[in-house]
């Protein structure tokens, strides 16, 4: 219980201190505010900024905007992070962004109207402005964005003098890094040299003695993100060199960033699954609803042609009444095989599987397993069905109908993400909905179907 404490003070904010601040706050003790406030790691300064209603986030912009500091813009999301935006004003945001990196600043700004990108920028130094003009320029969503401008480059035929020395004596250097690139005459990235090898080795040491022998894995400046974030992943990267189209070295992007990349995707992926556009707990009750409503109506209609399935087949359900019974079931376990399918592929696909494997192999997989489990299913579903109503015709038909909708529901659930994918859509995109009116239509349609004819 003690070290359990301890870690809640020690990461995030400690509820004392957050019920001091809002307590000073009320009192108008100004100068308290703006103490425990700054004191608060950026982090913790957007988690405490976002728990805030309008009037309480405006009263503490107020009172901490002259000396707040720049980077809990960039843990803010888009909507709160534009709200201090415009409180501050495009100089006061120029000022703070201009205590930025390259990158972070981009990730401030590039949300923001053309307009306001351009305001804030006429209030940048011209250096620093260029340098993300540049990084403007390059695809949303592309390494370019993300990378850092300012790195360390060396040639191979460098002395470990010649390199200390120029490491020692140069502008512009990165505040942190591990690792050297090592460039040809073109510029063009061939490898790398920890700076430690550098510290440990003699002077006269050249940098082709001591640089990795490895093939340095370069990122193009326009790749997409994600697919830089599973490069990272797969090899296990701490960092990698960006060039342009000409293989000439233009930044590096480090691990740090790619994380971000894939906590984004992950969260957007469960997202999508549930229909889901608007995340902020504290945005209206209105925008939330709005946000919803497409596709909660998508599942009305969808849930429609599922049900008039019901409808064709009344007469029956109403001669026997098991059948309004026993048809959830089929519904549900169809829709959980499909389900479980959809999660797989999902994944699957964000991680780039899919390409290895095939989609071919993917999909007889998938229905080979749900063929065994709808079969297990099926022989425990008919004795339960058959010792509840003695009918070995309707078990029969109830054990089929399970086995046949499992394996659409399976094969449905890996149709759907692997079609969306090859049609350049997010596989994520609300798979969940299409495939529960899928897996609906097919399990009462077969159901009911096998129920007409055999009983």
């Amino acid at each position: 219980m003690v070290a359990e404490k301890k870690h809640e003070t020690e990461f995030g904010i400690n509820q004392s201190i957050k019920n001091r601040i809002l307590s000073s706050l009320d009192s108008d003790l100004n100068s308290q505010v703006k103490k425990l406030f700054l004191e608060l790691h950026p982090a913790d300064q957007a988690d405490f900024f976002s728990s805030l209603n309008f009037d309480q986030r405006l009263k503490l912009l107020i009172v901490v905007a002259s000396e707040i500091d720049a980077e809990i813009l960039t843990y803010l999301d888009d909507e709160l992070k534009n709200e201090v935006i415009e409180f501050l004003g495009s100089k006061n945001t120029a000022k703070a962004i201009d205590q930025l990196e390259v990158d972070d600043a981009v990730q401030v700004i590039e949300t923001l109207e053309s307009e306001g990108i351009s305001e804030i920028l006429h209030h940048i130094p011209k250096e620093k402005r260029d340098e993300i003009e540049e990084a403007l320029s390059y695809p949303e969503n592309s390494v370019g964005r993300l990378m850092q401008q300012s790195f360390v480059a060396v040639k191979k035929d460098w002395s470990v003098a010649q390199a200390t020395y120029y490491l020692q004596n140069s502008s512009g250097l990165p505040d942190d890094f591990n690792n050297i690139v090592i460039v040809d005459d073109n510029f063009r990235p061939t490898s790398e040299v920890k700076v430690s090898d550098i510290l440990k080795s003699k002077k006269q040491i050249l940098m082709s003695d001591i640089m990795s022998q490895e093939e340095i894995k370069s990122l193009s400046v326009n790749m997409d993100k994600e697919e830089a974030a599973q490069i990272f992943s797969k090899y296990s990267l701490s960092y990698a060199p960006v060039v342009d189209m000409k293989g000439i070295l233009v930044g590096v992007i480090y691990a740090s960033d790619v994380i971000d990349i894939l906590q984004e995707e992950a969260e957007e992926d469960i997202l999508l699954l549930g229909g889901v556009n608007d995340t902020n707990l504290y945005s209206s009750s209105f925008e939330t609803a709005k946000s919803r409503a497409p596709w909660l109506l998508t599942s009305l209609l969808t849930s429609s042609m599922a049900v008039s399935i019901i409808a064709i087949f009344s007469g029956e359900i109403q001669r026997i009444v098991a059948l309004a019974v026993l048809l959830p079931i089929v519904a549900s376990l169809a829709g959980n095989a499909g389900t479980q399918a959809l999660t797989v592929l999902v994944r699957a696909i964000a991680t780039n599987e899919v390409s290895n494997i095939g989609a071919v192999k993917i999909l007889l997989k998938e229905v080979i397993t749900c063929s065994i489990n709808g079969l297990i299913l099926a022989i425990i579903a008919a004795f339960i069905c058959y010792f509840w109503q003695s009918n070995f015709y309707l078990s029969s038909v109830f054990a089929a109908a399970i086995l046949g909708t499992v394996i659409i529901g399976g094969f449905s659930g890996a149709v759907i993400p692997l079609l969306l994918h090859r049609l350049k859509f997010d596989p994520a995109i609300s798979s969940g909905v299409f495939l529960i009116a899928i897996t609906d239509t097919f399990s009462f349609l077969v159901f009911l179907g096998l129920a007409t004819l055999l009983l």
